[in-house]
């Protein structure tokens, strides 16, 4: 344990101070990561203080040299390493038992047990974790309440073996032509339902990211993602043909009339809306200070009017082909109008956190016309 510490400080010393002229240290660290940090607080006894000092030099390195030393140190379980090997079995097997007694009136107990889990195996508590999640709806409140006793480090795991899932191949994405698989809609509202609780805890720039890549690809299926992303980290939904005359009335007025005449606190039923204003402004910084928003949108608007185009030659003439398309054409034109209606008006409570006129606006402003 003591070791351990030691060489934690002298890492994170030398990557604060950026001596360089010294010796560059990043690229030893994504070989040491997987090879010695892990494994040994694999092998060390639950010990929290011990994740903190890690995560004291791992976050002052880039998401993606993150993420590449804990996918090369996922690799290390399916190498013939005996104890590593006994150790993922045992961390699984915990995990999972937690998981069959999880309810929501247990959830601090459990918490904690998982969390003395994720403190030696992160890796292996949190993939088994977002299985569960992929496999039952009705776990997933269960599941964000008891993340609260992990520690940074395992937050950022967790994000990590998020999107792993999410990206997997070899899944179908949609149970048919019109309707999301249900694994995928269960990742979905997991990650909104995590980001708004846990939006000071967590980067939201990795999920961003790669939604933006997805979306760059052509893929729609991806956009039940920003669907559930932004229902409930903003409480901002397309009501489509839900809305009555009302309802349309109310929506020609200021944001906290639409707001409320939208019915998002009934969606949101038992969320503190202080919280959906917090998380709502931190998405917003992050799309808009990161340079995700403009892009984002172009590409929706891009895909929505190319996406019949990308269709494999084999599916035309097929039956429910045009459904699928008209489908899509629909989910893309309702997922940019909730990005554009989130992007230029700031929600009500986000008032309350800052000073008028702070909000930062995502598009620029219109240039007039040249002749």
């Amino acid at each position: 344990v003591e070791l351990f510490t030691r060489l934690c400080r002298v890492l994170h010393q030398l990557l604060a101070t950026e001596q360089r002229d010294v010796v560059d240290i990043r690229p030893w660290l994504e070989k040491i990561g997987p090879k010695v940090l892990f494994p040994a607080l694999a092998v060390i006894p639950s010990n929290p203080s011990l994740c903190y000092e890690l995560w004291e030099v791992l976050k002052l390195i880039p998401y993606e040299k993150r993420f590449l030393i804990y996918g090369s140190f996922q690799k290390e379980y399916a190498a013939p390493n005996y104890r590593l090997l006994l150790l993922k079995n045992l961390a699984t097997r915990d995990t999972s038992n937690i998981c069959k007694r999880i309810a929501k009136e247990s959830t601090r107990t459990y918490g904690r047990s998982l969390a003395k889990i994720a403190h030696s195996n992160p890796l292996m508590a949190f993939d088994k974790i977002i299985e569960q999640v992929m496999a039952y709806e009705n776990l997933i409140p269960c599941m964000v309440e008891m993340i609260r006793y992990v520690t940074p480090l395992g937050m950022d795991i967790l994000v990590f073996e998020l999107l792993v899932h999410m990206s997997a191949s070899g899944r179908d994405r949609m149970k048919d032509t019109t309707t999301y698989s249900q694994w995928l809609t269960n990742l979905g509202t997991f990650a909104g339902s995590f980001y708004r609780k846990y939006h000071n805890l967590v980067d939201l720039m990795p999920l961003l990211v790669y939604i933006q890549k997805r979306l760059r690809l052509g893929e729609t299926s991806d956009l039940v993602v920003v669907r559930e992303l932004m229902l409930n980290m903003t409480g901002t939904e397309n009501m489509e043909s839900t809305c009555t005359a009302l309802q349309l009335q109310a929506h020609s007025g200021g944001p906290t009339l639409r707001f409320i005449a939208g019915g998002f606190a009934e969606t949101l039923s038992g969320i503190n809306l202080r919280i959906v204003g917090k998380s709502s402004r931190k998405l917003r910084e992050k799309l808009v200070g990161g340079g995700l928003a403009q892009p984002t949108l172009l590409l929706l608007a891009q895909l929505r009017a190319t996406h019949m185009l990308r269709l494999p030659a084999d599916t035309e003439g097929r039956e429910g082909t045009l459904q699928m398309i008209s489908e899509e054409h629909d989910q893309v034109t309702n997922i940019l109008g909730v990005m554009l209606s989130f992007l230029t008006t700031s929600h009500p409570k986000e008032h309350a956190l800052s000073p008028p006129g702070d909000t930062p606006t995502a598009l620029p402003p219109a240039s007039p016309a040249s002749g």
